[in-house]
């Protein structure tokens, strides 16, 4: 799977937490857990297929909001922001 390939992945599943975390479609059958983890992946895969410098730094920056915005889903409250500012730096880390 080439670069964008795996942008695209990892923006879809951004996106798809933005509108349902917290309140997953039954058929889904899913988990914050779940769906944290397979972001996580998703961003280190990417990550992993740069060079460090500007890129890196703003994965690392969604990274961040990622981790926070997960966090806020567990302790009830909504990271939807977050994760929307999460995806922002991932379409400026192209």
């Amino acid at each position: 799977m080439d670069l964008l390939e795996e942008y695209i992945i990892l923006k879809d599943d951004i996106t798809y937490n933005v509108y349902y975390a917290g309140r997953y479609p039954e058929e889904d059958a899913t988990s914050l857990q779940e769906q944290r983890a397979k972001i996580m992946e998703q961003l280190s895969r990417v990550e992993g297929a740069l060079p460090t410098g500007w890129r890196t730094q703003r994965l690392g920056l969604a990274r961040e909001r990622i981790v926070r915005a997960f966090a806020a889903y567990e302790a009830g409250n909504s990271g939807r922001q977050l994760l929307t500012d999460a995806l922002d730096y991932v379409d400026k880390s192209k």
